[in-house]
């Protein structure tokens, strides 16, 4: 089994600043937190603002109060069309946060939300913003990589049951959506998927699940080829490990890393351009997985 961060079952109140309205859990509900939150968007301002990360419409910022550690996420607007269907839909910080109690019902750990506040003009949700706890023992498998260097990495055998934890979670039904190196935490005192994050995309498999699937798998692979040398060495890790409880049979395993191989391909291309790099993927460098005993 994975690792777990117990979620708990906290009491969430109601909170309302300004224009913002939400939910917090209760027994984290303090003066000092409420004054940051009032105006969060002042956490992302000035030079010592640590962000962690920001891409497209969405950024994260890093703050302490008192002596607790805490992440903010903020999902910008995406304009008049994405607020529209927000009475339908509900803020993307709202969707995040029902996938992570999906996720954690189903025994796969991500961060528990302790925190959602929902920004409406005219009853419309235009941004939202996600509060999490900070959990100083784990880190990405991409930072992970970069602090023990490639060859100590890879004799973590991390992979392997990286690779085996992300089968469990498509075993229950499940994917990510978005499985880059950045969004898996790890711990070097555990092995696997210590947790999951930025679940904005993630969802159950269901309808076109061998797609979902690949998805999930090429995405990881992707980031592989990028930040590893070693690229063969680390692929047949990572897919030994999740093909080796698989129990499907050859034929549909063979169709589903055909697939696999076919998206990496095209992503290594769009970003080769985008990215400057020839990294480039050769006709079974994937498929070729199951000319060896697994």
């Amino acid at each position: 089994m994975y690792p777990s961060i117990d979620h708990g079952k906290q009491a969430m109140i109601p909170v309302r600043f300004g224009a913002l309205q939400g939910y917090i859990c209760k027994n984290l509900f303090s003066p000092a937190l409420e004054k940051l939150l009032e105006n969060p968007d002042l956490l992302f301002q000035g030079s010592d603002a640590r962000i962690v990360k920001q891409m497209g419409n969405t950024r994260t910022v890093r703050f302490s109060v008192e002596e607790d550690e805490f992440l903010l996420k903020h999902y910008l607007s995406r304009g008049w069309g994405q607020s529209l269907l927000g009475p339908f839909r509900g803020s993307r910080g709202r969707k995040a946060m029902g996938s992570a109690a999906l996720f954690a019902s189903r025994g796969v750990p991500t961060p528990q939300p302790i925190a959602l506040l929902e920004k409406r003009e005219l009853l419309l949700s235009s941004e939202s913003y996600l509060l999490f706890g900070f959990h100083e023992d784990l880190e990405t498998l991409y930072q992970m990589n970069g602090r023990l260097g490639e060859e100590r990495f890879l004799n973590t055998g991390l992979l392997d049951q990286v690779g085996r934890d992300v089968l469990k979670m498509h075993r229950a039904g499940l994917y990510h959506g978005d499985l880059k190196w950045s969004n898996i935490l790890v711990s070097e005192n555990n092995k696997g998927i210590g947790a999951l994050v930025d679940l904005d995309g993630a969802g159950t498999l269901g309808f076109g699940r061998k797609d979902k699937m690949a998805m999930d798998l090429s995405r990881f692979l992707v980031d592989l080829y990028e930040i590893l040398t070693n690229r063969r060495s680390g692929t047949e890790m990572f897919l030994r490990g999740y093909l080796k409880e698989c129990g499907e049979s050859s034929g549909k395993i063979m169709k589903l890393l055909n697939l696999v191989e076919q998206k990496v391909a095209r992503k290594l291309k769009e970003h080769s351009r985008a990215r400057g790099h020839d990294i480039r993927l050769a006709p079974g460098e994937i498929t070729g997985v199951l000319n060896h005993p697994i």
